[in-house]
């Protein structure tokens, strides 16, 4: 008799905001480790917050380390969390999530409703995106999103904005038009209930109000 994880089938379809919001964030941050049985996902003190809903879905924990090997810093404090399931793994294989992740995913975006996108581009902005300021002039900023060049040319497609940067080893989609910018940062958060709340700050806080760019409140719940 097979054992029924909590959890097995939460991305065998995308029909909600959470669902698609984490497949987001899997796809910019997690990876599939080598034996296909083991979802894993790190992020730093600072965001530990946003492991806490997958920790209900999956009745997992969350572990701590201390920071060692590639990007991490020995003396911050990380945590992560593994799903130890093949069904979770196999389904988010079919998006076209790799095996340790490879910079050269291929994600099926016809199987994400067209109403539950934005989730799904916040829940990567969330992983591998940033908003700046100008040093000099901070009414002008930058929207910055690295990934793969196939998946950042699928994602301009979608936003219809950016521009995208080509380097040896990633890409980086650049919005740099302030229009261009406001129009993001109003479909990225459009009936947004699930989001990282320090990049959600940096929009919010940013000097939009100025004629047709003018601020309108967003509310949803800060993670």
């Amino acid at each position: 008799m097979s054992i029924i994880r909590p959890g097995s089938d939460f991305f065998k379809i995308i029909d909600s905001e959470i669902k698609s919001y984490y497949l987001g964030i899997i796809l910019s941050d997690g990876w599939i480790n080598n034996q296909n049985r083991v979802v894993s996902y790190l992020v730093s003190e600072k965001d530990k917050s946003l492991l806490e809903p997958l920790t209900k879905i999956f009745n997992i924990k969350i572990h701590e380390r201390k920071g060692s090997g590639y990007s991490l810093l020995s003396d911050k404090k990380y945590y992560y969390i593994n799903i130890c399931n093949k069904k979770v793994c196999d389904d988010l294989k079919s998006f076209g999530i790799t095996i340790k992740k490879s910079n050269n995913e291929k994600i099926d975006w016809s199987r994400i409703p067209k109403n539950l996108l934005n989730h799904f581009i916040r829940g990567y902005f969330d992983g591998d995106g940033c908003i700046t300021t100008g040093t000099y002039n901070i009414t002008k900023c930058c929207i910055s999103i690295v990934g793969n060049k196939t998946f950042l040319l699928e994602l301009s497609k979608e936003i219809n904005s950016g521009h995208i940067i080509v380097k040896p080893t990633f890409s980086v989609l650049q919005i740099q038009n302030r229009q261009d910018a406001w129009k993001f940062y109003q479909y990225l958060y459009k009936d947004a209930t699930i989001y990282l709340i320090r990049k959600k700050e940096k929009f919010d806080n940013f000097p939009w109000n100025c004629g047709k760019y003018k601020t309108t409140q967003i509310n949803g719940v800060k993670i």
